[in-house]
């Protein structure tokens, strides 16, 4: 969580909300401007995110979520602009 978390300090993000999900793991949820983006750290080294706002309410589930195996910079990079509205 920690290494997620200092992926995403380059950016202007607002404070995450940090808290314990079922089985162990890590649940860190952003919301900025109408979006919420949650990422999920599991026990076993992947993590899940979702990205929601009223922009893709009719755009496919397969477009608005998926997984991540490794939290690496490139995927941050590309959630935190989401995030920010690029």
């Amino acid at each position: 969580a920690n290494k997620l978390l200092e992926s995403f300090s380059v950016y202007s993000l607002p404070k995450p909300e940090v808290f314990p999900v079922t089985g162990g793991g890590v649940g860190i949820v952003f919301l900025k401007d109408g979006r919420e983006l949650e990422i999920e750290l599991l026990p076993d080294g992947t993590s899940t995110f979702i990205k929601d706002s009223a922009s893709l309410a009719d755009r496919p589930e397969s477009e608005a979520s998926g997984i991540v195996t490794t939290v690496g910079v490139g995927s941050c990079d590309a959630l935190a602009l989401w995030l920010l509205g690029f």
